[in-house]
């Protein structure tokens, strides 16, 4: 099918691609959207009877940019338009519902011809995998990507280290492939990005996957931080910290601090779906000395649960059971955050190779990022994605504490002694002259 718009060379690419997966990562104004939206619109609701979706991370998001850039694009939609349930009717019986993929729990019970994913690298890795399930009704059913490279997540693991589980076509550009599109002073712009914001210049002009612009903890790398499991010695000072959830997954961490101070995380358990009382027992299956000192979400202590005629709260439940917590010093904000970012930067953080949703997490964990539109109405506070952090919160709770280093191992030596001296203790033998002196005693 031909476009109906004239396309550059990289929208054409793109437009034409019949694979299952079809991909467009690229700078900023590159018109990856625009074809994108194109093709949804012209080509697969053009089938008469069928579904397709759009969306993006967060409700906000699809609020605020998505179905207005819809609109903008063509107006004759909204008459279609159904605010209620967030979906275009078109007079074909085809239906457009807009949606958002935070929740991949939410992602179920449709057959869709299409699904545009925009900024799909702020969408996590499980509802792209939930959206691949339910495309169903045909064999050009088509999952359709749009982005800015993310080198170190899913996107980039998928596009750019053969973990995709279909075939797929990439298209790539850079934010001048479309220049003769782009006024003058958009252009000076990203051209003055050269010098002010390298990284962001790197990541969102040039389009490198090698840039880190945009995750939370850049000084993050596996090859730096993540090492092989080892038996932690006893003398090393232990603890779990905790971040809870139910429809979230609740997730634990299990620490340990050597004597110059390095944290290592050396164990997890990661679970959605399930009360205090199953976490407690998970909890309780390592040995006592690894959580008895056990830190966790400040929001937990709040009374607002009933039981047996009382308010009680999460973290009474889990006293309840066996567990006993207390609440992290501070909550998790950009300067907690920089801090941890500075541990990284220290190599004071290793992660043993078993705890592999914190590892996947803390790649992943990025600033919510804002399309152009909404930035020039809004200004934001800097703030990470509400998205698959609940690992990284646990580190943040430990780092918060400022872990104290285990003492130093005494010396093998001095050990022996304190240890004959408190139980082998036993009385010595009385002296010849000794004894003679109580001999001559009356």
């Amino acid at each position: 099918m031909t476009a109906p718009v004239s396309l550059n060379a990289h929208q054409s690419e793109f437009w034409s691609s019949r694979a299952r997966i079809a991909a467009f990562i690229a700078g900023w104004g590159s018109g990856k959207s625009f074809v994108a939206r194109l093709k949804l619109l012209t080509y697969h609701l053009a089938v008469p009877g069928v579904e397709c979706w759009a969306g993006m991370a967060s409700y906000r998001q699809i609020e605020d940019s998505l179905i207005p850039d819809f609109f903008r694009a063509l107006p004759q939609l909204e008459r279609y338009f159904s605010k209620g349930e967030l979906s275009v009717s078109l007079p074909n019986r085809s239906k457009l519902m807009f949606r958002y993929f935070e929740d991949p729990e939410k992602i179920s019970n449709v057959n869709l011809r299409a699904c545009w994913v925009e900024q799909a690298e702020s969408v996590p890795e499980e509802s792209i995998i939930r959206l691949l399930g339910r495309l169903r009704h045909s064999d050009e059913a088509q999952l359709l990507l749009t982005a800015n490279t993310a080198g170190q997540n899913w996107l980039g693991r998928w596009l750019k280290g053969g973990q995709s589980p279909y075939p797929f076509t990439l298209t790539e550009a850079d934010s001048f492939s479309n220049r003769e599109h782009l006024p003058a002073h958009y252009l000076a712009f990203l051209e003055r990005l050269r010098a002010t914001r390298p990284a962001a210049y790197q990541r969102f002009v040039l389009n490198s996957w090698a840039s880190t612009e945009g995750a939370v903890w850049p000084q993050f790398s596996e090859a730096v931080h993540v090492i092989d499991p080892f038996p932690v010695p006893e003398t090393w000072r232990q603890g779990i910290s905790l971040d809870h959830g139910y429809r979230n997954p609740t997730a634990v961490l299990w620490w340990a601090v050597d004597q110059d101070g390095v944290v290592y995380l050396v164990d997890e358990h990661y679970e959605a779906g399930k009360v205090a009382e199953h976490h407690a027992a998970k909890i309780k299956e390592r040995p006592v000395h690894t959580w008895q000192d056990a830190v966790a979400d400040q929001s937990i202590f709040a009374k607002t649960q009933q039981e047996g005629g009382m308010l009680v709260s999460v973290a009474d439940r889990y006293l309840t059971h066996g567990i006993p917590v207390r609440p992290a010093s501070r909550k998790v904000d950009g300067e907690l955050l920089a801090v941890v970012g500075e541990w990284f930067e220290r190599r004071q953080i290793k992660i043993f190779r078993n705890c592999v949703n914190t590892i996947r997490e803390i790649r992943d964990y990025e600033w919510t990022k804002h399309k152009q539109s909404y930035l020039d109405k809004h200004d934001p506070q800097e703030r990470p994605r509400d998205i698959g952090d609940h690992t990284c919160d646990c580190l943040a709770y430990l780092i918060a504490d400022r872990p104290i280093p285990a003492l130093p191992a005494l010396p093998l030596s001095i050990l022996e002694t304190v240890r004959r001296r408190r139980w082998d203790y036993e009385e010595p033998e009385p002296q010849p002259e000794t004894q003679a002196g109580i001999a001559g005693l009356p």
